[in-house]
C-alpha cells in the first residue's frame, strides 16, 4: 500500500484512496474501450468473411468462433449462412 503524501510531506489517506479510485476507474474504463474496440473488429472481420465466402459461392453454416492471442477471450458470432 502506497501512502499518500501532501505537499509538507505529511500522510494525507483521503487524497490518496480518492487518487486511487480514480486511477482503477481510469484503468477499468480503458479495458472496457479495448473491448469494446475488440468487439467491433471482430464484428468487422466476420462481416468480411461472409462477404467474402457469398462471392466465391460459399456460406457459413453455424457460427464463427476466434480466440483472441492476446487475451486469450473466445468470440463467437452467429451467421445468417446456409
Amino acid at each position: 500500500m502506497i501512502i499518500h503524501k501532501n505537499s509538507e510531506g505529511y500522510p494525507d489517506p483521503t487524497a490518496g484512496e480518492a487518487l486511487g479510485r480514480i486511477a482503477r476507474d481510469n484503468r477499468r474504463a480503458a479495458k472496457e474501450r479495448e473491448l469494446l474496440e475488440t468487439k467491433k473488429n471482430f464484428d468487422y472481420l466476420c462481416t468480411q468473411m461472409e462477404l467474402a465466402a457469398d462471392k466465391f459461392g460459399f456460406d457459413f453454416p453455424g457460427e464463427i468462433w476466434l480466440r483472441d492471442r492476446k487475451t486469450g477471450r473466445i468470440y463467437k458470432n452467429k451467421h445468417k449462412g446456409g
